[in-house]
């Protein structure tokens, strides 16, 4: 018997993320390459996402990436100890030896996300289906519209 498809995680690869943050932080430049393909939304654990973002704000004021800016940075917004302290930033830059998978990795976590927004989406109409709906063909095509709307977005950052 199958375990039930509630029963087990999203989609996400936890090790994709960390080296994509990884290579940020140890050669700046990847963020670039980095941001033309996810967002912060597209990283699975919620530390990922704050520190991407923070990375992100870090580029657009102008200032330097580094461990003691991110550190900084995250402090400043009170989100230093939640997303696993300085010890944790550290640990992202030890981990990879270089950035050069940056954009291989960062595919890989954007694969991920549109996994996940599309199982919620095929989650919430087996839901309305189980619960039924007043206007069928209206229904189908809200069905219809939020499919094309993840393939509009998966197309977006990936082409």
């Amino acid at each position: 018997m199958s375990p039930n498809i509630l029963d087990k995680l999203p989609c996400h690869n936890i090790e994709a993320e960390q080296s994509v943050l990884g290579a940020i932080i140890i050669a700046p430049d990847a963020l670039l390459l980095a941001s033309d393909i996810i967002s912060p939304e597209d990283f699975y654990r919620a530390a990922h996402k704050i520190i991407y973002g923070c990375l992100l704000d870090l580029y657009q004021l102008g200032e330097n990436i580094d461990i003691i800016s991110i550190c900084d940075r995250l402090a400043l917004k009170g989100y230093l100890e939640e997303v696993g302290g300085s010890e944790y930033i550290c640990k992202l830059a030890s981990q990879i030896p270089t950035a050069a998978n940056v954009t291989f990795h960062s595919r890989i976590v954007r694969e991920k996300a549109l996994l996940r927004r599309t199982g919620a989406w095929a989650l919430t109409v087996a839901e309305q289906s189980q619960n039924g709906v007043e206007d069928i063909s209206a229904w189908l095509g809200q069905i219809e519209s939020g499919l094309i709307d993840i393939a509009q977005s998966a197309k977006s950052k990936t082409s």
